[in-house]
């Protein structure tokens, strides 16, 4: 009888880094009590690998948003969750890979496993301080990129992405999440061909050069149009359709509507269960079914809810939806509330 246990998507995980670093023993650190008997770390483990790529830095990645040993969920198409993270710090000595980023990383990965959100190319998060809170780096965001040396892969549990964190100042993060995060990656990438996060770093924005091609980006408006919250929902009902949001999106919600909208393109919101699209049309009316809403909206629309629609708690009744704001419980990495808009 063959009583050894199996793990299929470690493994591939074990394999796809192979191919990258050979035979190359990383640091790993595990947990003393895993997630499903009760633990409060939801990854079984991460792994950091010694790169010598673009000026050498640490590579960190996932074990545990996939389905490591038997499938467990029942998509066929997806392993787990879809993904796995990865994260590359810079080096800034011949120093052993620091434990702070598997902390940010089980951080994030106890958000999604709660929520059932994912992370995609394209994702943003503002980190409210330093992503690494022991320093003083200006780095306080992340945005989410597939990471360039992992590609997505199948399974026998199905299929495995590989999502890069990638560390931004506050600025850079504005900029991104008010024009395309992957124009904004682009550009980051002729600094860090591998997009390493290094605390010492200045902004991109101080180059004045990057920072008009930047600028232009932003003005062309977003090539994505889409804001992810898991808050973001809508209710039908009686009356209008009542959109909920926290009241930290709604500034950066009122410009790319008016932005997006007023290109002739639509803008989307993705939530926990819902995807909410804002189009431009010739007079306003709404869509729904089961988990996604369609809502046109004119050049008169837009305006009086760019103009009207406030970042503080209310109902705000336009001619063709209502937007009810909600007040945003603003967390540093590990989760702790440090500021409550609206």
């Amino acid at each position: 009888m063959d009583d050894e246990v199996r793990a299929p998507g470690w493994d591939a995980i074990d394999a796809a880094l192979g191919r990258v670093y050979g035979a190359v023993e990383p640091q790993h650190w595990g947990v003393a009590v895993p997630w499903n008997l009760g633990g409060n770390d939801p990854l079984y483990g991460v792994s950091a690998y010694e790169s010598p790529r673009d000026g050498g830095h640490f590579h960190y990645v996932s074990y545990g948003l996939t389905d490591l040993w038997d499938k467990e969920n029942d998509d066929p198409k997806y392993s787990g969750m879809g993904f796995e993270l990865t994260f590359r710090l810079a080096k800034t000595g011949a120093e052993a890979a620091p434990l702070w980023p598997v902390s940010l990383m089980q951080n994030l990965a106890r958000y999604v496993v709660k929520s059932g959100s994912v992370f995609e190319p394209g994702y943003h998060l503002d980190a409210n301080g330093p992503i690494c809170l022991a320093s003083d780096t200006l780095l306080t965001g992340l945005l989410f990129t597939e990471d360039p040396e992992l590609p997505t892969m199948s399974t026998v549990n199905g299929e495995v992405a590989f999502v890069q964190m990638v560390g931004v100042t506050g600025d850079e993060l504005a900029c991104a999440r008010s024009s395309d995060t992957t124009g904004f990656l682009a550009v980051l990438a002729r600094r860090s061909a591998l997009l390493v996060s290094d605390l010492r770093r200045t902004s991109i924005m101080s180059d004045p050069e990057l920072a008009e091609e930047l600028r232009a980006l932003s003005e062309a408006g977003a090539s994505t149009g889409r804001l992810f919250n898991p808050r973001f929902a809508i209710e039908a009902g009686a009356g209008r359709p009542r959109v909920r949001l926290g009241a930290k999106e709604v500034p950066l919600f009122r410009e790319l509507l008016r932005k997006r909208l007023g290109q002739g393109h639509a803008l989307l919101l993705t939530g926990h269960e819902w995807q909410i699209s804002f189009e431009p049309g010739s007079q306003g009316h709404i869509t729904l079914d089961a988990t996604t809403a369609t809502i046109a909206l004119t050049v008169g629309d837009v305006e009086r809810i760019a103009e009207g629609l406030e970042a503080k708690r209310g109902e705000y009744p336009f001619d063709v939806v209502t937007f009810v704001v909600e007040p945003s419980e603003i967390r540093d990495v590990e989760g702790r509330v440090v500021q409550t808009i609206g």
